[in-house]
């Protein structure tokens, strides 16, 4: 008499699977980055800090063209009322202000968080000389590889790199300009070297 076995049968293959050893490409993450809890990468970092200075800059300037415009148009009204209005463009300026500068901090938080530190660090952007080497680690230094203390990479949209690096490249070309305007100058004479400016005030003085 043969016994029988009940063997299990095998389950097909669901090509929809999730399972993280099948899966080739990462897992989508549900990242807000106008939040601070987040990471940002370089060029996610450089992309949406050229965008916020570019709306606050065009934000500005409409500001300033409106209260231009309605201070001439009201120009026979009452004294009070321009000074209302003056004082309302200046509460606008001061909200632009307090916009620009927290979204400014949750970029620097973001950032670096992706290199595994904590926002606090941001404060050595408060001392002179140590607050540039400070900006150069966070736009040259490399996130942490793989999930970190505070999350998973950030992958970075396509536009947030093709603004990154058009802020790059301009930036780049800006110092070449510069750096070609000032020696051009200096060797025409309309600008003096700096040995020359203390070299005449020491016979002044």
């Amino acid at each position: 008499m043969l016994t029988q076995f009940s063997l299990p049968l095998a389950q097909p293959m669901n090509s929809k699977d999730t399972s993280p050893f099948f899966s080739r490409t990462p897992a989508p993450v549900n990242d807000n980055p106008l939040s601070m809890q987040g990471r940002f990468g370089r060029l996610s970092f450089i992309g949406w800090y050229a965008f916020l200075n570019f709306i606050v800059f065009l934000a500005s300037i409409a500001l300033s063209l409106a209260s231009g415009i309605f201070s001439l148009t009201t120009w026979s009204v009452e004294h009070q009322f321009i000074h209302a209005l003056t004082g309302a463009a200046g509460v606008a300026y001061l909200v632009l202000l307090l916009v620009y500068l927290y979204f400014h901090i949750v970029f620097i938080a973001r950032r670096l968080h992706d290199l595994n530190r904590s926002g606090g660090w941001m404060l050595l952007m408060l001392i002179p000389g140590i607050n540039l080497l400070f900006l150069f680690y966070l736009l040259l230094v490399p996130g942490t590889r793989g999930p970190n203390r505070f999350g998973t990479p950030r992958p970075a949209a396509v536009w947030e790199k093709i603004l990154a690096w058009l802020t790059i490249i301009l930036s780049i070309l800006s110092l070449f300009a510069a750096s070609s305007m000032i020696s051009f100058m200096m060797g025409s004479g309309e600008l003096e070297a700096p040995q020359d400016v203390i070299q005449k005030g020491t016979e002044y003085f």
